[in-house]
């Protein structure tokens, strides 16, 4: 009998390529949510998997779990018990670069200094290498949504952000906003604007707070 066998931990190790593969067939999204699940085992037969906490996490934990239920128990006759905990995307620097952010705009207004407006900004003027990889990602923002709504893979965004976050961190280190000569210091706000405003998106989206200040 199959289920003398294996144990739930041993099923998976040997099956889990399948059961994405099979999940694929229903649903891309699901197969991916299940692909990136961290999955412990609480005693023999208890399968507790993590999956990445997004607005789109529950509407598809259940086609994961009817499946393994199905090929734990109807397949396999293991009487395996399937538990779902969820967790949070890594938001600590992406918190943190849009708390800067906010920190920043407010530094600047309180010595009088407002942003302009986008019509108004020279993007010429910003030429550092730091500052031109953000223009890079800020650019390439609307099609990574485009790419993670194709592939069913919202961690995909997650995974830009970051490093969204990490630009913003480097450009800031280089490039001085307080005290920059006018016209580049209005178009330094105006990336730390996209910034904010892509970050923002993002966390709110994965339900995360998203602070003004750390």
């Amino acid at each position: 009998m199959l289920s003398g066998q294996y144990t739930a931990e041993a099923l998976m190790n040997e099956y889990r390529e399948s059961i994405i593969l099979e999940l694929k067939e229903k649903s891309m999204l699901a197969s991916n949510m299940f692909a990136q699940a961290d999955i412990r085992y609480e005693a023999e037969n208890v399968v507790c998997l993590e999956l990445l906490d997004t607005i789109v996490s529950a509407g598809r934990k259940e086609e994961i779990v009817d499946l393994l239920k199905e090929v734990y128990s109807e397949r396999f006759h293991i009487p395996a018990e399937i538990r779902v905990d969820y967790k949070e995307p890594d938001r600590t620097g992406m918190q943190y670069a849009h708390a800067r952010i906010c920190s920043i705009l407010k530094k600047m207004e309180s010595e009088g200094v407002q942003f302009a407006g986008a019509e108004h900004i020279d993007a010429t003027l910003l030429t550092e290498p730091s500052e031109m990889d953000l223009i890079r990602m800020l650019a390439a923002f609307p099609q990574e949504i485009v790419m993670a709504a194709e592939k069913y893979d919202p961690s995909r965004i997650n995974r830009f952000v970051i490093d969204l976050a990490s630009a913003f961190h480097r450009f800031y280190g280089n490039c001085r906003i307080q005290g920059a000569d006018p016209a580049v210091q209005q178009a330094r706000l105006a990336l730390c604007i996209g910034v904010k405003n892509a970050i923002f998106n993002v966390l709110t989206m994965f339900k995360i707070n998203v602070p003004e200040k750390m």
